[in-house]
């Protein structure tokens, strides 16, 4: 992030860029390390992640999930290399266990995926248990670098463990955080939402038979195999953790991404496996269902959550005259509104005679327009995939604005409008 806002300066541009290449780089290593594992065939295949609706959605805004994941996969290939060889390259397991303290850094969360590793030195799986101490080595010096930063800065030892295990008041399961699906109980809530959600796509209901079907009927060779089995623990660890763990993530899909982009992989080896045996059609049309109900859901989505806030600073930039909001639309454009210049241009004081207000309905806070004023500009995203059908498909009296706008993802129409002139006596 210092490095693209040095090159390209404070901006969207930079803000975003560090996602993008950490998602070249996530393909990147998905691609290799399935080749090397599966061959060619089953690294083309692999590309479906390309298309995996949550992979690109958190691909394309500045998180930290898709930096996450490019470390713990590097750390993964790099110790399936290692289990490959008679004698485990000591250099390979310290340099993986040195990327899963990267990821560990870039976030808590990463603990699911050194988890993973604990159950394959538990089961003495790939190498001997001794090999295991050398990843956590690796781990322990990258994590105890920053640990020892930390203490220097803060004088806590603990300083950042007190922050991520506190970081959130308002986690509860049963209130809906993004989940997209009705909550029942917490143990149902996340098996609905990995078979419901559109962020999934179809992965759950074709990838993971796919998987099922690989381990159990796809005659792989040595190296494949254990491909599969490292992959599927990773993913089966990972998910469940984050589903059982209701007193501190909240349910959403961003927590499932490395298991969506994980099952992705399989289906991809699965897929090239199928065609290998010669069942064409098969492979061709599960793969193409994958792909299209996967840019389907890309679609349904809605691709600017600060839609509002956007449209307040392109208005700014050409208006000359200040503009009222309300509080929370000024606070959430805040930052928009400084990189061109134009944070002194909008206040969230009451508007007066004459005035021009920036009406956005997505927040509760917004004072209503009155009847008597004038829209100026009127401006809404094109309508989703989910709104055309319900307009296709449902009565008008059933097409209820509260429905339109959960099938717009929350973007509704913003209005500029300008307050009438005081009257005076002439008039």
């Amino acid at each position: 992030m210092a490095a693209t806002r040095a090159l390209l300066s404070n901006g969207l541009p930079a803000l975003l860029r560090p996602s993008l290449l950490y998602a070249v780089g996530v393909l990147i290593v998905a691609v290799i390390w399935t080749n090397c594992a599966a061959g060619r065939g089953a690294a083309a295949a692999a590309t479906l992640v390309v298309t995996c609706p949550l992979f690109i959605l958190l691909a394309s805004v500045a998180n930290v999930d898709v930096a996450d994941m490019f470390f713990i996969l590097l750390a993964f290939s790099l110790i399936h290399r290692a289990m490959g060889a008679e004698t485990p390259s000591a250099t390979r397991l310290v340099l993986a266990g040195a990327c899963l303290g990267l990821a560990m850094l870039s976030r808590e969360t990463s603990t699911f995926a050194v988890a993973a590793i604990g159950l394959l030195f538990l089961a003495g799986y790939g190498m001997r248990r001794g090999d295991f101490f050398l990843i956590g080595g690796g781990f322990v010096a990258v994590v105890g670098l920053e640990t020892l930063y930390l203490r220097w800065l803060s004088g806590d030892m603990l300083y950042r463990d007190k922050i991520a295990l506190n970081h959130d008041a308002t986690i509860n399961r049963w209130l809906p955080q993004g989940a997209g699906v009705p909550l029942i109980h917490p143990l149902i809530d996340p098996i609905a939402m990995l078979q419901l959600n559109h962020n999934f796509g179809l992965l759950t209901w074709i990838g993971v038979p796919l998987t099922a079907w690989l381990i159990r009927r796809g005659t792989l060779n040595a190296g494949a195999k254990r491909f599969a089995i490292l992959t599927i623990v990773l993913a089966a660890t990972w998910a469940l953790i984050a589903a059982a763990w209701s007193t501190e993530l909240n349910l959403m899909p961003r927590y499932f991404m490395l298991p969506a982009v994980l099952v992705s992989m399989l289906a991809g080896v699965a897929l090239a496996r199928l065609w290998q045996r010669g069942r064409y059609r098969l492979a061709a049309m599960l793969g193409v269902v994958l792909v299209v109900a996967n840019v389907l859901c890309i679609w349904i989505d809605n691709h600017n959550y600060m839609y509002g806030e956007h449209e307040l600073s392109a208005i700014a930039a050409r208006v000359t005259e200040p503009i009222r909001t309300d509080p929370t639309t000024l606070r959430r454009s805040d930052l928009l509104l400084q990189w061109q210049g134009s944070a002194n241009h909008v206040t969230d004081s009451p508007p007066s005679h004459g005035d021009l207000f920036y009406f956005n309905p997505a927040w509760p806070d917004a004072p209503k327009p009155g009847a008597d004023w004038t829209v100026v500009e009127r401006h809404g995203l094109p309508p989703t995939i989910g709104q055309i059908v319900a307009r296709a498909l449902l009565p008008t009296h059933m097409q209820s604005p509260s429905l339109m706008r959960e099938l717009g993802r929350g973007a509704p129409d913003v209005r500029l409008h300008r307050l009438p002139q005081r009257r005076t006596l002439c008039q």
